[in-house]
């Protein structure tokens, strides 16, 4: 890929570029001024920036490093509005350690959801199926909703994921908007886990939405 990073024209006032490392500020930026507060699970543990730091840290990280997000930058605002950060599962990579854990109960509430969603996979899909992408954050500002910029962004350029060995796509969605935007765009449905079953060790539930979120879903979409 060339080291020079040129956007492309979503509309007259945005752009879509690649993320690379000079815009790990900005997207952290953008993930502690919005997706903290706006995003289902970190809502509802009522999230704060000093404790999810270090959690958002590593995955704009692991995104940047796999060379293949995505952020949409408001030319005239000077800032990010949207992100698709981008991260690598492989079947001969399963996981044989837990991850890290953070000083915040939160982020690792979190974390081991996905983690239980994740571990679901490779017994779903066929067995020829070795190398997925998977959207690690997939956002919006919310001043900038309902513009079809989620859609375009889970779209665009999954040729050059199928070039580089991805055969499919497999995330987690957390929200009940991007659960939405997933089905309607023919991802299908592997496992979920419903918050009323998913509870600490003293048996109470952890995640309680205020939105229509009722539970996390793996999904998976073959190219």
């Amino acid at each position: 890929m060339s080291s020079k990073n040129v956007g492309e024209k979503f509309n007259e006032n945005l752009t879509i570029f690649r993320a690379i490392n000079k815009d790990f500020d900005d997207i952290f930026e953008f993930l502690m001024d919005d997706f903290l507060f706006t995003e289902s699970l970190n809502n509802s543990v009522s999230a704060t920036k000093e404790e999810f730091e270090p959690f958002f840290k590593d995955i704009i990280k692991h995104s940047i490093d796999s060379g293949y997000s995505y952020i949409i930058r408001d030319d005239n605002a000077k800032k990010i509005i949207a992100v698709r950060l981008t991260d690598f599962l492989e079947r001969s990579s399963l996981h044989s350690s837990e991850g890290p854990n953070y000083p915040s109960w939160k982020p690792n509430a979190i974390l081991k959801l996905l983690e239980t969603l994740e571990s679901k996979l490779w017994n779903q899909i066929p067995t020829n199926i070795n190398k997925l992408a998977s959207w690690t954050i997939l956002s919006v500002n919310s001043n900038y909703a309902r513009r079809g910029i989620a859609f375009r962004l889970i779209e665009y350029k999954l040729n050059e994921l199928k070039e580089i060995g991805c055969q499919g796509i497999a995330t987690e969605a957390t929200a009940f908007k991007s659960q939405q935007l997933f089905i309607k765009n023919n991802y299908q449905i592997l496992y979920e886990i419903k918050h009323s079953d998913w509870k600490n060790e003293n048996g109470q539930q952890i995640f309680k939405c205020n939105d229509s979120t009722d539970k996390a879903i793996l999904i998976y979409k073959e190219f």
